[in-house]
């Protein structure tokens, strides 16, 4: 049992490599297993409610902020506005395909790939994403000399390929170009190669192609058509408001049922493109309710630790199998090992996804 928090996760990986790595025998016959202490505390008038994950406690806010909201639609065409609501059922739609387009949005991130430079590549005319994302490394060569040359000859730009047809024919090119050959190495392996290898790649001569792929892009595509729907331009994504012609205004009404009906509705501010959307809906779920983060166990009284963690009759377990324990092995392998270079990549690769720093 570790705290819920990100330090948490930490100190469970550590304990999972342990156990994997010196008591196996306790994973395979089933014996070993991981408690779910919450990570909030709700209350909502007199009434209390815990939630174990992120990912529960967002959909709690976009249930509450859903109640009795209306987006609004300012569009600027030409010395003109547009202006037109999307309410109840509508944006109901429109905050579900918005929170599973963000589920995506954090698998790219997660690659090392910006979304932002992702969704660029989207084909104008037919709506379609990549399914590859390339990025073109040189070899290292003991020749100073040689290596400078190969670096200015060698184009590193990040790029995007629709489809395999389109990666072999850009390899091909490039190899009669460059003539050197190039070998394919999908991201994750790079890292693992350097883990396990002490920091060295395999010196081998010529180009490395290291590749992540989106078999999600299709969905991610349908989502796109699902918010375009609602006659929201998709440029507005991660732009500015007012950059792509469109403003938004998420408004809700008054909390007190006396109120309701006779004052105005009240604006929730911070929404500058279509993804701010989904957090403002989740920012209206706050109002009138009492949140409490938890950073760790001792946060919690005797009483709520033996509520929400430790009664066999109320309390959620995790069985841990033998895949869950290698790659807590091949984190820990990684992040701990003696090896520099993996562990920075790591870092860089994960960097924006941060959300709660303990320095």
């Amino acid at each position: 049992m570790t705290d819920a928090d990100i330090d948490g996760s930490h100190i469970r990986t550590l304990l999972l490599t342990f156990f994997f790595r010196h008591m196996p025998v306790l994973i395979e016959k089933g014996h070993l297993y991981i408690a779910q202490p919450p990570l909030y505390k709700v209350k909502r008038g007199k009434k209390e409610e815990y939630v174990i994950s992120e990912k529960e406690m967002n959909q709690t806010l976009i249930g509450l902020g859903l109640s009795d909201s209306a987006l609004e639609v300012v569009r600027s065409e030409g010395k003109k506005q547009k202006r037109f609501v999307i309410e109840e059922g509508g944006l109901k739609k429109l905050v579900h395909a918005l929170s599973e387009l963000e589920e995506h949005i954090q698998t790219i991130q997660s690659a090392g790939v910006s979304p932002l430079k992702y969704f660029a590549s989207r084909t104008e005319k037919t709506g379609k994403l990549p399914f590859y994302y390339t990025k073109l490394v040189l070899a290292p060569s003991a020749d100073e000399q040689a290596e400078e040359k190969n670096k200015k000859e060698t184009p590193s730009k990040e790029q995007f390929f629709r489809d395999e047809k389109e990666l072999n024919k850009y390899i091909k090119e490039t190899e009669k170009k460059l003539k050197k050959e190039i070998s394919l190495l999908p991201y994750e392996d790079d890292i693992e190669i350097q883990a396990l290898t002490n920091g060295r790649r395999p010196a081998k001569e010529g180009l490395t192609l290291k590749y992540v792929e989106f078999p999600q892009n299709k969905e991610i595509e349908h989502l796109i058509k699902e918010i375009e729907k609602h006659d929201l331009v998709i440029a507005g994504y991660f732009a500015p408001s007012g950059n792509n012609g469109e403003a938004y205004h998420l408004r809700v009404q008054p909390e007190s049922e006396e109120k309701k009906g006779s004052q105005k509705s009240v604006e929730i501010g911070g929404i500058h493109s279509i993804r701010d959307i989904l957090k403002g809906v989740r920012k209206a779920g706050q109002r009138g309710i009492e949140l409490q983060r938890y950073k760790g166990l001792g946060e919690m009284n005797p009483e709520q630790l033996w509520e929400t963690t430790m009664d066999p009759a109320r309390r959620t377990l995790l069985k841990v199998n033998m895949e869950d324990a290698v790659k807590a092995d091949h984190i820990f392998t990684i992040l701990m090992g003696e090896v520099v270079e993996p562990r920075r990549d790591f870092i860089e690769k994960h960097a924006l996804e941060v959300k709660y720093l303990d320095i």
